[in-house]
């Protein structure tokens, strides 16, 4: 058996080398200049969020690539709510009767306004934008969060006192906050937050001080403080206990109690 062997000359191995060279180079060029611009016909780009406060307006303004002519805007929710001719009108056809009355195109143009915003309108609402010389749509969304605008902070507090010891939990909230509400406690000697919790937990000594807590209730468009007093938080429930014994004739138990600590004092 016989094997050929066959070795190209320098000139055509250059040539195959220089055309696999530029085969190589022209598809790492397309691979980089062909990636698709976001919001381009057919494509779905990601939510958009945005925080809406009860009772006021958010505005809905999609991206419109330059030199694109619009037709339409249908804007959904969980169904058709309207749709939009820029150009054409000032108001969109609204089609959704919830929403009558409440939708607004306040540039004439491509944007969507919702007034008098309720915690119903929290959702995801998609604009379906049609344009000239093509079927497939562009498709935008928007992630609606609806928050109360609120200005109180509630604490409540629980007192337990042990071997002259008070032992007083304090719970914070933020009322009519809604979701997505955080609580933050400091003190004035404190250069950073004691707590990151809804509640916390304060010990002393009877008879001894402690410093003021402040809590601090925030969601994404309100934020409310209150401070408290550990200190008097204790006295109170010291005083309830005084009561409590004499009211039911144990005085005589009082320093053998919780109190015991101020007695011996």
């Amino acid at each position: 058996m016989h094997t050929l062997s066959w070795t190209a000359p320098p000139s055509i191995r250059l040539s195959v080398c220089g055309t696999f060279l530029a085969v190589a180079v022209a598809c790492r060029l397309f691979s980089l200049f062909s990636v698709p611009a976001a919001g381009a016909s057919g494509e779905e780009s990601g939510p958009a969020r945005l925080n809406g406060i009860r009772g006021e307006s958010v505005t809905f303004s999609p991206v419109v690539p330059t030199g694109t002519r619009v037709i339409n805007i249908a804007w959904n929710a969980k169904t058709t709510i309207a749709i939009v001719e820029p150009g054409k009108q000032a108001s969109p056809q609204v089609i959704d009767q919830r929403y009558r009355g409440r939708l607004r195109v306040p540039d004439g143009g491509y944007s969507l306004q919702i007034t008098d915003l309720s915690q119903e309108d929290t959702g995801t609402y998609t604009a379906q934008i049609s344009i000239a010389g093509t079927t497939d749509p562009i498709i935008q969304r928007f992630a609606l969060h609806v928050y109360s605008k609120s200005r109180r902070t509630k604490v409540t507090d629980s007192v337990r006192t042990v071997n002259g010891t008070c032992n007083v939990t304090l719970n914070c909230t933020l009322q009519g906050g809604g979701e997505d509400v955080t609580y933050t406690w400091n003190q004035p000697a404190e250069s950073s937050p004691v707590s990151g919790g809804a509640s916390i937990l304060i010990s002393h000594r009877l008879g001894s001080g402690v410093s003021p807590v402040t809590c601090t209730a925030r969601n994404p468009v309100s934020n409310s403080s209150k401070l408290i007093f550990p200190q008097k938080v204790c006295e109170g429930n010291i005083l309830q206990l005084i009561m409590h014994y004499l009211l039911t004739g144990k005085i005589h138990l009082l320093c053998k109690g919780p109190v015991q600590a101020l007695c011996r004092s």
